[in-house]
């Protein structure tokens, strides 16, 4: 009867410890499987924020795993891209600022003829807005030989973007009833891995030197 006993006392605590060994497994996975879930989502939170353009963004997580490895990545890609943008937004402020301080007027092409950035200078003379947007420079301006003819297409300033030469000529340009004035114009091909990717072009009023040449 004594052996009866301890056989079931035997019984009972082995339930007993596989029944706790069970919730305790099932706790683990659980609190593992929050932690996951949190971790995922502060990714997902994140990569929004990112995607946002908000690269100030850090993901906390002191989790060892290769979601914490995610984590530490994208904290340093954050980070990476922060100090670029940076940068980069430095960079166009003094460029924009040496823009602004030319005398001359100043027009960058795309590949294909679109302006894509102008100065005041340049915008005064052409009668454009400082931001024209999306719009072909050949098509806005209306150019003329100094006779008033119309120039052949090889002798628009536009033709540097088709040949990548440099080009310089003196067109006849009038806005709208204002008087006619004469602009010296200079394009230059901008070359990037042996393609002509754009042109700048340099804008000079030059009526009055034309008139005393006269």
């Amino acid at each position: 009867k004594e052996i009866t006993q301890h056989v079931e006392q035997i019984t009972l605590f082995s339930i007993a410890l596989s029944t706790s060994a069970g919730i305790f497994a099932v706790g683990v996975g659980l609190a593992i499987s929050i932690s996951v879930a949190r971790n995922i989502n502060r990714l997902k939170v994140g990569a929004a924020k990112l995607a946002g353009g908000d690269f100030s963004s850090q993901i906390v997580t002191t989790s060892q795993d290769e979601l914490g490895e995610l984590a530490t990545a994208f904290n340093k890609m954050s980070a990476s891209l922060r100090s670029s943008y940076l940068r980069l937004a430095l960079e166009k402020e003094r460029d924009e600022t040496l823009l602004e301080s030319m005398t001359e007027g100043m027009v960058a092409l795309d590949e294909e003829g679109k302006v894509v950035l102008i100065n005041s200078v340049a915008a005064s003379m052409l009668g454009l807005e400082d931001k024209p947007g999306d719009i072909l420079f050949i098509e806005k301006v209306n150019l003329s030989t100094q006779a008033g003819k119309p120039p052949a297409p090889e002798d628009l300033p536009t033709n540097t973007l088709r040949t990548g030469q440099a080009m310089n000529n003196v067109y006849s340009f009038q806005i709208g009833e204002q008087h006619k004035v004469l602009l010296n114009i200079s394009a230059s091909p901008i070359k990037l891995e042996g393609r002509v990717a754009g042109a700048i072009l340099v804008l000079r009023d030059v009526t009055k030197e034309k008139e005393v040449d006269r």
